[in-house]
């Protein structure tokens, strides 16, 4: 996910701060955000994207990925080394995954308008339960960058699982963790515990929910057992492989780019587990 103020030009900032002159302050992403130290075309394009976001203006936001994303890749592959260029490879991916994200989203509202009653009923939960993980994702990537849950956006995506979280689809049982997860982000402990314990023991504790199950602990706060489960993760097939289920990337890769764990980026494990094996591979040892 896979998928959280006072208004300055239609994005959530903090107010200004006044000094000797009036300057304007926003929250920084985590520490560790692969976001982190954007700036320049490349920050100016990003900030108008997530704007975009925001207002549910997705295809003014994959105008503004599509070439910020390129600019961060020339970046990480021509510019100069050391630190700089690792946080170069790092705003290339959080751009990726912004972009993809997007681009899939703006596609699932496309079949969803445009082919309507010729959908069957189980394509029809398909692409909902898709839309509704997406639209988690869009939440925490605006509230990385902005520093603050955005509210209209937490509200879409609480709806779209309301929609239809229990429906039948190879997605259900991942859409159920997600919905707790967001209910968690929330601030509803006890509604996101009870749909959590909706699933069979055995669904909580497979393989398939390893990575879900992971950031349904990190929203409730637990970054311990978001940690044990990342581990546990870690030591099944595939996690270090490409597959063809995470669009050709190893699941380290995927839990690498997810906004999902965007608070755990400064945990010492993390680190070790996913970010340092991710940028050696990516940048060379």
């Amino acid at each position: 996910m896979l998928v959280p103020l006072g208004l300055l030009a239609g994005l959530a900032l903090p107010p200004t701060v006044a000094v000797d002159q009036s300057v304007e302050v926003r929250p920084a992403p985590p520490p560790g955000a692969l976001e982190l130290g954007i700036q320049g075309e490349v920050g100016q394009r990003y900030l108008q994207a997530m704007r975009a976001v925001r207002a549910g203006r997705l295809r003014e936001a994959l105008e503004q990925l599509h070439p910020a994303r390129a600019l961060a890749f020339q970046a990480w592959i021509a510019g100069p080394g050391g630190e700089a260029r690792r946080q170069a490879y790092r705003q290339f991916v959080r751009l990726r995954y912004a972009e993809e994200q997007v681009q899939e989203l703006t596609e699932i509202e496309r079949q969803l308008e445009r082919l309507g009653d010729r959908l069957s009923g189980e394509e029809r939960v398909m692409l909902l339960h898709e839309r509704a993980l997406l639209l988690h994702n869009l939440f925490l990537l605006v509230r990385s960058f902005c520093g603050q849950a955005d509210e209209r956006l937490l509200g879409r995506a609480l709806r779209a699982y309301e929609e239809v979280v229990g429906r039948q689809s190879p997605l259900r049982s991942v859409v159920q963790v997600g919905y707790a997860s967001l209910l968690a982000e929330r601030g509803d402990r006890r509604g996101a515990m009870a749909v959590f314990q909706q699933l069979r023991p055995e669904e909580r504790e497979g393989e398939r929910l390893d990575v879900a199950a992971a950031y349904y602990h990190l929203a409730l706060g637990d970054r311990a057992r978001a940690m044990a489960r990342l581990e546990v993760a870690a030591r099944r097939d595939g996690w270090d492989r490409p597959t063809a289920g995470q669009q050709g990337r190893s699941l380290r890769s995927s839990v690498y780019q997810m906004s999902d764990f965007d608070r755990l980026r400064s945990h010492p494990r993390f680190v070790a587990l996913v970010a340092e094996p991710e940028e050696l591979e990516a940048l060379g040892r």
